[in-house]
């Protein structure tokens, strides 16, 4: 989408292994970065990457950080707390234990941006497609409290 808008994207992500390095595809480039034990303290983009891969932040129009999954991880708060958006992908097959929870919930805290959310792995059968009574228009004040009681009897 911001390629085709010719805009130039930094995606930093976190390295898998010693042999990924800096690399250009149309406007995105994509820089690996090691998860350093201060992590959590980290206030910059500039200081995750190695300086040998040449990033300068005002080349760039957006700017994407891919967080390593944050239940091995620390949260980098000085990072969220600059950052203008989350985009949290959650695995459908995945089921949420009590850790997942208290993480999101401090996550939330953590950082004053919107959290949109992206559900990975829905197979077919799963998604709702709304029907055309669903889009129909509800009743409200009375006339919906009304509706209510009658179905509660």
């Amino acid at each position: 989408m911001y390629d085709i808008a010719d805009q130039k994207v930094a995606y930093c992500y976190p390295r898998q292994n010693n042999r990924e390095q800096r690399e250009q595809l149309k406007n995105i480039t994509f820089f690996p970065y090691t998860v350093r034990p201060d992590f959590m303290n980290v206030s910059g983009i500039d200081y995750l990457l190695d300086y040998y891969q040449g990033f300068d932040s005002t080349k760039y129009d957006r700017i994407i950080l891919e967080l390593p999954a944050l239940i091995n991880n620390q949260i980098p708060v000085y990072l969220l707390k600059s950052s203008a958006l989350s985009l949290l992908v959650i695995d459908a097959n995945s089921p949420w234990a009590r850790a997942e929870k208290q993480l999101l919930s401090m996550y939330v805290r953590v950082t004053n941006q919107p959290v949109l959310t992206v559900l990975n792995r829905v197979e077919g059968n799963y998604v709702d497609v709304p029907r055309q009574a669903d889009g129909m228009q509800m009743p409200t004040g009375t006339d919906r409290s009304a509706q209510l009681q009658r179905t509660i009897l």
